[in-house]
């Protein structure tokens, strides 16, 4: 089902539970229709203040559709659509709205809360009002971590053919130091994100796809990251790929660039520039296809094959669901190399989809000084 402008839940219809190929590891969530004769009622829009993080390390203020977001009306729940507008099933009511951060799609569910809440964070929408302006940073934060969920879960609906089979937990508030700045624990299935002053990674995009990026690995991939410190120098295959996979989802996703941008204390910015990876990130430790690797690397290969937009002149213009088509297959058939997901597996993963395009990766990989004996015997396809 598509998420059009309201997605209606009304207790006491039918669910109408969806089922797919792969997975679930439970079952897949039930979502319920409206009427086909169903009137709609528009309730209003609903907005919140998005602190953007600008080029410099700035913060740039904007108002942004809290899209995605739940709308509670009694009984009657309603979804915030891409734009920002409300309305519920049936007559307009004096009744007062709670806005929730809490996002109910099709391959996406999550709530976002606060760091000891049970319930996701709310804000009361006023009976009688017809917009509602969400200024406090903390209900923003989970807002725009709403609202990046939403984005993903519209971009998943061509990508993969079953709902997600766990609901995902996000915890966050201000002043919340996390023992992991911020971060994905795959093993609970929560998110935690650092709410330190200067830091407030809910409203990083950057940081929130990066670790939606890992999110995605767990739930429709092969997510074999063994964790540890990394920051571009050669490491692991698994941890090169899978840091380097979040990293290009990050701004494949924003669709803001190839600047990848982390506010963090006292004012600092981390970041860096996916379209142009340093020289110390080429090639492999050994010189071999199965050697340690930078995440650099990884990002930079990705981020060619989809950067249609940039003027590069690598001839690659490919989609992004073009990539997570394969992403989320890795050593579902094959895995080579080093035990579990890797750049390897990607490449011979890639070929087998696109046969005919050998010619353009080999360039990627070149500019890469990735080792070419990758892609020098047939690939291991179905």
């Amino acid at each position: 089902m598509t998420r059009a402008i309201a997605l209606w839940v009304v207790a006491g219809l039918a669910a109408c539970a969806e089922t797919g190929q792969e997975l679930p590891k439970d079952s897949a969530p039930s979502v319920e229709l409206p009427r086909p004769d169903a009137v709609l009622s528009p309730a209003g829009t609903v907005r919140y203040q998005k602190r953007r993080t600008t080029n410099d390390g700035g913060v740039e203020l904007v108002w942004q559709p809290a899209a995605g977001a739940r709308v509670t009306r009694g009984a009657e729940i309603a979804t915030v659509d891409d734009g920002g507008s409300v309305a519920f099933l049936g007559p307009v009511s004096a009744s007062e709205s709670h806005v929730l951060a809490r996002l109910d799609g099709e391959r996406v569910q999550l709530d976002v809360l606060a760091a000891t809440a049970a319930t996701p964070w709310t804000m009361p929408w006023p009976a009688g009002t017809t917009g509602l302006d969400i200024e406090p940073s903390a209900m923003a934060g989970a807002l725009n971590i709403v609202a990046l969920g939403a984005k993903v879960d519209a971009l998943l609906k061509g990508v993969v053919v079953t709902g997600a089979a766990r609901r995902l937990t996000v915890r966050w508030e201000l002043d919340y130091a996390t023992t992991c700045v911020t971060c994905f624990a795959n093993d609970a299935y929560i998110m935690e994100v650092s709410g330190k002053a200067g830091e407030e990674d809910a409203h990083d995009d950057s940081v929130m796809l990066h670790e939606l990026g890992h999110w995605l690995e767990e739930t429709y991939g092969t997510y074999t990251n063994p964790g540890g410190f990394h920051d571009m120098e050669p490491v692991a295959p698994t941890l090169a790929w899978s840091e380097g996979f979040a990293n290009w989802f990050a701004q494949a996703i924003a669709g803001t660039g190839p600047k990848y941008l982390d506010r963090q204390p006292k004012g600092k910015l981390y970041t860096f520039d996916l379209e142009h990876p340093p020289d110390a990130a080429k090639g492999t430790a050994d010189g071999t296809p199965a050697g340690d690797l930078s995440e650099a690397l990884v990002h930079g290969v990705l981020w060619d094959l989809t950067d249609a937009q940039d003027t590069d002149n690598d001839g690659a213009a490919y989609s992004v669901s073009d990539v997570l088509t394969v992403v989320v297959g890795l050593t579902k058939r094959h895995d080579l190399g080093p035990g579990g997901a890797d750049f390897l597996d990607f490449v011979n993963d890639w070929r087998c989809l696109h046969p005919n395009d050998d010619g353009l990766l080999a360039q990627l990989l070149s500019t890469a000084s990735f080792p070419l004996a990758a892609i020098a015997q047939t690939p291991q396809c179905p």
